[in-house]
C-alpha cells in the first residue's frame, strides 16, 4: 500500500483504529506460517524462533481484537488456546522460567547477555478470556475461569468478577486490561 503524505512530503500519522486494523490484516496474512503446538518458553536457536507456536499468534491477534472492541473474535482466539489441552495451570510464579505455564521467549545469551523477554502466561490467557466473557454477557463462564486461576495459584477470591480479576492480575504481576 502507498504511504499517504501531506504538502510537506512527510508521512501522515494515522489514528489508532487504522493502525490496529492494518496490524490485524497483517496478522491474518501470516497466520498460516505458525505451527499448532505448545509454545516453547526457551527459544534459543534461530530455527526455534522462526517456528513459533500459533498460540503466540493467537494471543497477539486477541490483543488487537480487544483493542478494537471485538471481544467475540478475541474470545475465539483465546478459547482455541484453552481448548487445545497444551497448557495447564500450576502454583508457580508466572514469570519465572521453569515455573507456572509461561508462553515465554528467552533471548539467547549471544544476543543479549542474561536477558529474557516475557510474553504471556496461560493464567493471562484465561483471565483475558474471562474478561471477554464478562463483556459478552457470560458472567458465569468468567467466574469459572477466574476461580480456576485462583485455585491453581492458591489464592482466594470474593466472587465479584472484576474485583477478583484485578486482584489476581496484581498479585500474579499480569497488569493488563482490568
Amino acid at each position: 500500500s502507498e504511504s499517504v503524505k501531506d504538502d510537506f512530503d512527510i508521512p501522515v500519522q494515522r489514528d489508532a483504529e487504522y493502525t490496529l486494523r492494518y496490524l490485524e490484516a497483517r496478522l491474518d496474512e501470516i497466520s498460516g506460517v505458525f505451527t499448532d503446538k505448545k509454545a516453547d518458553m526457551h527459544l534459543t536457536t534461530p530455527e526455534a524462533v522462526f517456528d513459533m507456536s500459533k498460540d503466540i499468534w493467537r494471543v497477539a491477534k486477541a490483543n488487537v481484537c480487544l483493542a478494537l472492541g471485538n471481544y467475540a473474535e478475541a474470545m475465539s482466539c483465546l478459547q482455541q488456546i484453552a481448548d487445545s489441552g497444551r497448557y495447564a495451570l500450576d502454583s508457580g510464579n508466572e514469570y519465572e522460567p521453569g515455573d507456572g505455564t509461561i508462553m515465554h521467549l528467552i533471548v539467547a545469551d549471544e544476543v543479549m547477555q542474561g536477558h529474557s523477554i516475557g510474553y504471556y502466561s496461560y493464567a493471562d490467557v484465561l483471565l483475558t478470556l474471562a474478561e471477554c466473557n464478562i463483556v459478552t454477557g457470560n458472567d458465569a463462564k468468567a467466574s469459572v475461569l477466574i476461580r480456576q486461576v485462583a485455585e491453581a495459584k492458591d489464592m482466594t477470591v470474593c466472587g465479584n468478577n472484576i474485583d477478583d480479576m484485578a486482584k489476581l492480575r496484581r498479585q500474579l504481576f499480569i497488569p493488563r486490561y482490568f
